[in-house]
């Protein structure tokens, strides 16, 4: 069972993450997300050789290095992740994401921090109207592009709604697809309310 685990604390190393979930079972592999200096970006994903391990993991709230982790299975990439099939469904050129209800104080850094959990953000433009915020993220790849369309996210304490939008040949075409609250799963950035 491959299993997600974001929230990590930037100085917790991939043996630390091992070693921790190593007393619910055999973990045959850990691989924390780095960017391209070589600095933790705060999640990556566990292999555990039994499925009750990974049930047992599942289960529990989990406390590493004074941070809470977020742990939920992780969805085959194929389901959307791999880019011929996001050419597929989406339409070749770069994937990117339409944020609405933002909280007016939000900067490139506070929807980065959230929207990283999901895959590699390239780009941040934000956009403001009025009283209202909105911003497009661009992505080169998706890690958990599922739970990027389902989860409940909250980004600098308000909770958002996210639309997919290709960029093919400069033109943008909106897919309508919006965030929908999930029991099961919410992603929310460290000054947001925490899900069930």
């Amino acid at each position: 069972m491959r299993i997600f685990v974001g929230g990590i604390y930037r100085l917790t190393s991939e043996d630390r993450i091992k070693e921790y979930f190593s007393q619910y079972g055999t973990v045959t592999s850990m691989t924390l997300m780095k960017d391209e200096y070589g600095e933790s970006r705060g999640f990556g994903f566990i292999e555990v050789e039994e499925d009750a391990c990974g049930r047992a993991i599942l289960q529990k709230i989990h406390v590493l290095d004074r941070k809470q982790l977020d742990v939920r299975k992780a969805r085959p990439p194929l389901d959307y992740g791999d880019r011929r099939n996001l050419e597929k469904r989406w339409g070749t050129g770069k994937l990117s994401v339409h944020i609405t209800r933002l909280h007016p104080e939000t900067t490139t850094e506070d929807v980065t921090k959230v929207m990283q959990k999901y895959g590699d953000v390239q780009s941040v433009e934000l956009k403001k109207e009025n009283d209202s915020s909105y911003c497009f993220a661009s992505f080169d790849h998706l890690f958990d592009p599922n739970h990027l369309y389902e989860d409940t996210i909250f980004i600098k304490g308000r909770r958002v709604e996210v639309n997919s939008v290709t960029s093919k040949r400069g033109e943008h075409k909106k897919k309508g697809i919006v965030a929908a609250p999930t029991l099961a799963s919410n992603v929310n950035s460290g000054d947001g309310p925490k899900g069930g």
